[in-house]
């Protein structure tokens, strides 16, 4: 996945999209064609997405119960977001590399990545994001309301020849970035 480095070459900044419009917007590692464990962003592709619980005690906070669902995991500890090609999406395949145990986490920078995608309402003009635990699990509320079961990481901005929308004013930020749009699967 190729898009915006910012100018410190330490970063990808990405914006997530939903029925065309923006949900937020995203940060991880560099791109890279080789992959440097836990410092390489995820390639361009189709992914699939579920929701379930993780040992990492540093995001239990992100999870989301739903108390009326019949899966004990969706009540108690709660779910947040996962990303991958395997059946059980525990690995992520595209681009000759591959990630295991890809989340949709919050954070501020790819500090917090280790190969996720951190998620946030709002990017800083460094490209950091603003930590936003609450805006993630809307996010989850999101995938579990609407049962998204599909991702699909672009460069449609850089196809477009376009500019980042700004979190604030709608305006370009003179970069190209990654997008993330959603696609309903079955």
């Amino acid at each position: 996945m190729s898009g915006l480095t910012f100018a410190d070459a330490k970063r990808t900044g990405g914006t997530m999209w939903y029925n065309k419009k923006v949900l937020g917007f995203t940060v991880e590692d560099p791109v890279r064609t080789v992959k440097i464990d836990d410092k390489t962003a995820i390639p361009n592709g189709n992914f699939n997405i579920t929701l379930d619980t993780t040992s990492n005690e540093n995001l239990t906070r992100c999870y989301v119960r739903f108390p009326n669902d019949s899966r004990a995991i969706f009540k108690s500890p709660g779910v947040f977001p996962r990303v991958g090609t395997s059946a059980d999406n525990n690995i992520l395949k595209g681009y000759g590399l591959s990630f295991g145990g890809v989340r949709i986490h919050n954070g501020t920078d790819e500090g917090w990545s280790s190969g996720c995608i951190i998620y946030s309402s709002e990017r800083l003009s460094d490209g950091r994001l603003k930590n936003d635990v609450d805006h993630c699990k809307a996010l989850t509320k999101l995938i579990y309301d609407d049962k998204i079961s599909k991702i699909t990481v672009t460069n449609e901005f850089e196809r477009l020849g376009q500019q980042t929308p700004n979190t604030n004013t709608g305006t370009g930020t003179g970069g190209m970035a990654s997008v993330f749009d959603w696609i309903f699967g079955s």
